[in-house]
């Protein structure tokens, strides 16, 4: 029989007492509801930077041609925020708080089969009532509007705007030939943003349903 075995990459000792189980899994916890935190914040931060460099920019039409690069900027650091909370949900979901429950008898009493009666992280991805799926999907689908819709429409009346009208400054190539180019880079780096984005959104989407918790085995050693 081994002391230790390693459950999703985690090194866990089986002869640990459940009293000290319980507090590293605690503390991991709050490290990463804390990292949570953090990302909301900044994702606010990147959104208001974002739309008020945009809206700057549309006080002169000379300007309009680096908003749809500003935008699209806004959005992938945004993804990258949005990935990093959404891993750390994940991780609690589907190792912290099983690992929680099998950690404390009292806790493994509480909880429904599924695990869903008090684990919020798990409970927004996968339980099916109508309140639940409401809270899932209205999410997904404001800030599919906020961070793919808007930036792209905006980007698109900029970018029709510099196309009818004559640049301010002597261009070395000619100017729809430039515009073009730009478009097709445009185009290219908005569908591989918006594969991404709705894809990382979609809290639904971003499940396991066969996930053993952080040290399930030995967890009913003495």
């Amino acid at each position: 029989m081994t002391n230790s075995s390693e459950v999703t990459g985690l090194p866990i000792d089986s002869q640990i007492s459940p009293e000290n189980r319980r507090a590293v899994l605690l503390e991991l916890f709050k490290i990463l509801r804390e990292e949570i935190k953090q990302s909301i914040d900044k994702q606010h931060f990147i959104l208001i930077y974002g739309y008020s460099a945009a809206a700057l920019l549309a006080t002169r039409t000379e300007y309009l041609i680096a908003m749809p690069l500003v935008l699209l900027t806004m959005t992938s650091i945004w993804a990258m925020e949005v990935n990093r909370m959404v891993r750390c949900g994940f991780f609690i979901a589907y190792n912290v708080w099983p690992s929680l429950q099998a950690a404390d008898p009292y806790l493994r009493a509480a909880f429904d089969p599924d695990g869903l009666a008090l684990n919020w992280e798990k409970w927004v991805r996968q339980c099916e009532t109508p309140k639940a799926r409401f809270f899932r999907d209205w999410q997904h689908k404001y800030q599919t509007i906020v961070n793919l819709i808007i930036p792209v429409i905006f980007s698109s009346f900029a970018f029709w705007v510099c196309w009818v009208s004559k640049p301010s400054i002597a261009l070395p190539f000619e100017y729809h030939s430039l515009l073009r180019g730009y478009a097709i880079l445009l185009l290219i780096s908005w569908a591989y943003v918006w594969n991404g984005v709705r894809k990382v959104s979609d809290l639904g989407a971003m499940v396991e349903t066969n996930q053993p918790p952080i040290g399930a085995i030995g967890m009913n050693s003495p």
